[in-house]
């Protein structure tokens, strides 16, 4: 029987959290000395990699001294072991939870960076330091990969647009983590967006943005 092991993250979540099992020897080792990949940073708004699929990080979270990149739920579930660049050659790290709001993957690679920051994509850096539930009216904007940064105001229907392939991007107000983008209602630049609320995801947890 192959070895497995499995995430403590399962065991405090509060949210239904799939069963996930990885084999051991797909757990990332060391590398040697002539494998050490090159140094990359990963921030929120980011795409990481895996066999087959890119991801959008929503937000880097943090548990004591273990971090994770937060991602779409769906998107997790395709891949185990990820990447910070399209060509898989800087290993990142390795999947350790899938719930109904987000797939959470564990950094294991000290080559790659990962600072509690989301990329707007245009050569702009915000840097996250708590999480809220927003309120109607509050003004706030989201990053897609496929739509970019895009801006609108809380409420019953949030007014920042999204397409398909922006699901998991970071939504934020100031520097307050908010969301994850969930789905996309109309295409832009008009429709609106629903998101899977940080609050949930990090609680469910007992992580936290940084």
């Amino acid at each position: 029987m192959r070895r497995t092991f499995r995430t403590v993250l399962c065991a405090a979540a509060t949210a239904v959290c799939a069963a996930v099992s990885v084999p051991a020897s797909a757990a990332p080792s060391a590398p040697s000395a002539e494998q050490t990949p090159r140094a990359a940073v990963v921030r929120g708004g980011d795409t990481i990699y895996s066999s087959g699929v890119a991801c959008t990080v929503g937000f880097n979270v943090r548990r004591n001294n273990v971090y994770y990149a937060l991602v779409a739920p769906h998107c997790a579930n395709i891949g185990v072991i990820w990447y910070a660049d399209a060509a898989r050659t800087i290993p990142l790290g390795h999947r350790v939870a899938v719930t109904t709001q987000a797939g959470i993957i564990q950094y294991t690679n000290p080559a790659v960076s990962h600072p509690g920051e989301v990329n707007l994509l245009n050569g702009t850096i915000v840097d996250i330091t708590a999480a809220a539930s927003g309120t109607a009216g509050q003004p706030y904007c989201h990053v897609g990969q496929v739509s970019g940064t895009r801006c609108g105001t809380l409420g019953p229907a949030p007014t920042a647009c999204s397409a398909p392939g922006d699901a998991g991007g970071p939504a934020f107000s100031g520097t307050t983590a908010i969301g994850l983008i969930a789905t996309n209602n109309g295409t832009c630049p008009t429709g609106t967006s629903t998101y899977w609320p940080i609050l949930a995801i990090v609680n469910g947890f007992g992580l936290s943005v940084y």
